[in-house]
């Protein structure tokens, strides 16, 4: 299913207009400990949980022959998925290792984050961002699955970059699918504080890991559509301003605009909304 983004520019005559109006929260919520059941059929091995629950290929998972938390005993082995679907994933245990002893049944619980889950990240080298470098090795050693998977790469090919100005962190957007837009930069700047600027970097890749879910299930891909139109009255008026996916526009505040879901699938289908803001790294829900 295709993202949607809506680029509505306010009219500035428009009374309280303001570009600054800037909300930012660097806090982003960790997932519980939870246990997902896993099944053994000859050959492979199959987890009642997948891309819906935030799994991802790649994540890695202890096995359990009880669900008790803190564990009683040791794991009976790790699992590492291999496909995910909308409500399972396929797994396999890590190689040169031996099968798993499953009797029948057992429980899951995430030890690493899949690949996908990625925040691909520029830091400039600087003696003031030491401490931040220090920080990012040291988490992305470790296995918590409260964690989001952090990849520190070249400029060219991150999604954000950290540099110094006037000895403040500017947190710069390099994903050109934002960018296009003329959003270049997060609207603030913070001291170079390790924890304050590490805040900031979990709360980016908690964003993108949920802007970049999809659902890969054939069954959905391309058979929900979203209209946006105009309205007169409570009628819609063509055209259709969701073109490929964008929608731009001027916001008229006298004018009415409505979206209809079109589900053209035999599946019933029952939508949760997100508004997802590039500017703030907000998640609100509609």
């Amino acid at each position: 299913m295709r993202s949607l983004i809506c680029h509505f520019r306010q009219n500035p005559q428009c009374e309280g207009y303001n570009q600054n109006r800037i909300i930012f929260d660097s806090k982003a919520p960790s997932p519980g400990r939870v246990f997902y059941t896993v099944h053994r059929d000859s050959v492979k091995y199959t987890m009642d949980a997948g891309s819906v629950h935030g799994i991802t290929d790649g994540a890695e998972f202890a096995v359990y022959e009880y669900r008790d938390w803190p564990p009683k005993m040791p794991p009976l082995g790790t699992l590492v998925v291999l496909k995910t679907s909308a409500f399972s994933a396929s797994m396999d245990v890590i190689p040169s290792t031996p099968r798993l002893p499953l009797a029948d049944s057992a429980f899951a619980l995430q030890t690493k984050v899949g690949v996908e889950e990625d925040l691909r990240l520029h830091v400039v080298m600087d003696e003031k961002l030491v401490g931040v470098f220090a920080s990012l090795a040291q988490e992305m050693q470790g296995t918590s699955p409260k964690q989001r998977r952090i990849l520190l790469s070249e400029n060219d090919s991150a999604e954000l970059d950290i540099a110094l100005e006037d000895g403040l962190v500017v947190f710069n957007i390099l994903d050109p699918f934002v960018t296009k837009f003329g959003l270049t930069s997060l609207p603030f700047r913070i001291s170079p504080i390790v924890d304050d600027v590490c805040a900031v970097i979990r709360a980016a890749a908690h964003y993108r890991w949920h802007l970049r879910r999809t659902n890969k299930n054939p069954i959905f891909q391309n058979k929900v559509r979203v209209e946006f139109n105009q309205l007169i009255g409570m009628r819609p008026i063509e055209p259709n301003l969701n073109i490929d996916g964008i929608i731009d526009l001027v916001v008229d505040e006298e004018a009415m605009y409505g979206i209809r879901i079109i589900n053209d699938t035999t599946k019933p289908l029952y939508p949760s909304l997100f508004y997802f803001d590039n500017s703030d790294l907000s998640i609100s829900g509609c």
